[in-house]
């Protein structure tokens, strides 16, 4: 019983609290992303290319065999 010193609920509204503040923080830096994707033309063929690098990595680590199991 070391951690019974607030109860569940502190446990329950901290979880809440943190969800809370993650999508608040990823709600903003998402349209922080868009308000610079549609203003600059050059980040947004940085971050295109980037992503078909990034496909083109799955695709190819997709396709190489896997090694053997140990016996």
């Amino acid at each position: 019983m070391l951690f019974r010193s607030q109860g569940p609920w502190a446990g329950v509204l901290s979880a809440l609290g943190i969800g809370t503040g993650v999508i608040f923080h990823t709600v903003l830096a998402a349209f922080g992303l868009s308000a610079l994707l549609a203003t600059s033309l050059w980040a947004f063929t940085v971050l295109k290319l980037i992503g078909a690098c990034y496909l083109i990595f799955l695709g190819v680590k997709a396709l190489r065999p896997t090694s053997a199991p140990f016996k």
